[in-house]
Parts: structure tokens; C-alpha cells; sequence
């Protein structure tokens, strides 16, 4: 009986200690420091439906009509997404309008996030 506990007791240290080794580090998300910042979003092309069999620079902007990125101010960040504002115009017969959309982009979807260096 004891052998068993023991042998139960080990099996569930080194079952501890792999989750905990093979978990990622915990710290700042480096992201955070640049909230406030303007930058542009990248997407990856294959959660776009825009992946092709030639290839296309990763700061390309639209391919065959699909959009690739968004440009506006990050505006927060945690573990799963990113969130972006942006400001469109809009134009009616009567006056302009200026527009803010928020936007939750999870991270996966993100292929790089470009700021300008300040």
C-alpha cells in the first residue's frame, strides 16, 4: 500500500512539474506599454481566406480584394486579443461625419503588429 502512494505521489510531482515547465513565462505583455500608440494590424492571409500558392509580403495591404490589415490606436490588450480604434470619414450630401469602430481582433488571426519607431 505505501509503495502505491508513493508511486502515485511521484507520478503526480513529475505531472506537476511538466505543466508548470512547458507553460508559458508569466509577465507584462509587451504589448501593453504601446497602448495609446497608432499602429497597423496585419492579419494572417489563411484566416482571411487570402492565403495563395505565391507568396506575398508580409506588408502587403490587399490581395485580389481582400483587405490585410487596420490601421488605427491600440487600445487594449490581454490574452486573447488585441483591440484596435479607428476613425472613418463619412460623407453625406449634408456634412462629414467622423467615425470610430472599435475592433477585438483575436490574436491568432494577427500576423505582426507594425508601430512606428518614436
Amino acid at each position: 500500500m505505501r509503495t502505491r502512494t508513493l508511486l502515485t505521489c511521484g507520478v503526480l510531482a513529475v505531472i506537476l512539474a511538466g505543466t508548470f515547465a512547458l507553460s508559458p513565462a508569466a509577465g507584462p505583455d509587451p504589448l501593453a506599454a504601446r497602448i495609446g500608440r497608432d499602429c497597423k494590424v496585419q492579419f494572417r492571409r489563411d484566416y482571411l481566406g487570402a492565403s495563395c500558392p505565391t507568396p506575398v509580403a508580409y506588408s502587403t495591404d490587399v490581395v485580389n480584394g481582400s483587405v490585410l490589415s487596420l490601421v488605427g490606436e491600440l487600445t487594449g490588450v490581454d490574452e486573447s486579443w488585441v483591440r484596435i480604434r479607428t476613425l472613418r470619414r463619412e460623407t453625406t450630401e449634408a456634412r462629414a461625419n467622423i467615425r470610430r469602430d472599435e475592433f477585438w481582433i483575436p490574436r491568432d488571426a494577427i500576423l505582426l503588429i507594425q508601430f512606428d519607431v518614436q
